[in-house]
């Protein structure tokens, strides 16, 4: 245990044992395994309880991983579980369609780019895992909007003086358009090029339950009705074929 020299090794020593052991684990446990001194072992399993990663029983005097550790443990593994199945379809869609594919997952609070598949010309120039899309003129974003709590639409778009230039009556429309039709078309400039963006809702399994938006970024926007039939039919193929892949919570 010579190279624990500083707090955090100490820190991540406890935490990788809570979790290999995944059960109630004592004082004694605890000294026995790091070596540490019971002053260093009280001070760190304190703060780890304070932070709410662990939490201590009152009666036993054990201590276990907390619901929080366990959700945030979760919601990693499942956005990179959601990530790397997402892929097939992205790179099915930029292979067939030869334009950018992106994912942008819903997590009930922020849209993520959580996976890309890009073509030369790419304009899905986010970073994966990057949050920086939470604006109404991103068609991704804007594609996610119909189906989660109007409260928090309302309260995304109050954070701009202009309501990004939405009337209540206008989103509403367009809301509804996206829910029936299950397709959103927006145009956008993007470092000075006109894109068309075409993005389909993704849900959870065979519920009602956003997971995200699936779709491509086109650089143009102008295209022919057959194209954009083609293209529409594709993203929805898709949106579909990803929703049906993933499992309900």
């Amino acid at each position: 245990m010579s190279d624990l020299t500083g707090t955090l090794p100490k820190a991540l020593l406890l935490l990788e044992y809570m979790a290999l052991r995944q059960r109630n684990v004592s004082f004694k446990d605890l000294k026995s395994h790091s070596g540490f001194a019971a002053n260093v072992l009280s001070r760190l399993l304190k703060t780890f309880i304070e932070k709410g990663y662990f939490e201590k029983d009152v009666e036993s005097g054990l201590y276990s991983l907390s619901k929080s550790t366990y959700d945030l443990c979760e919601n990693v593994l499942g956005r990179r579980s959601r990530s790397d199945l997402m892929q097939p379809y992205l790179d099915g869609l930029a292979a067939g369609l030869k334009e950018s594919a992106a994912y942008f997952d819903f997590d009930g609070e922020w849209v993520t780019l959580l996976a890309k598949s890009e073509v030369a010309n790419s304009y899905h120039y986010l970073e994966v895992n990057s949050r920086d899309v939470h604006s109404p003129i991103n068609g991704f974003f804007f594609t996610c909007l119909p189906f989660i709590n109007q409260d928090k639409v309302q309260e995304i778009l109050d954070r701009s003086e202009n309501n990004y230039g939405y009337k209540k009556e206008d989103l509403t429309r367009k809301f509804g358009k996206i829910r029936g039709e299950e397709v959103h078309i927006s145009q956008e400039m993007i470092h000075r090029s006109q894109v068309t963006r075409i993005c389909a809702p993704v849900f959870k399994g065979n519920s009602i339950k956003l997971a995200g938006a699936i779709g491509v970024t086109i650089i143009t926007h102008v295209l022919t009705e057959e194209d954009l039939r083609t293209i529409v039919s594709s993203v929805k193929s898709a949106a579909q074929n990803a929703s049906n892949s993933i499992l309900e919570d």
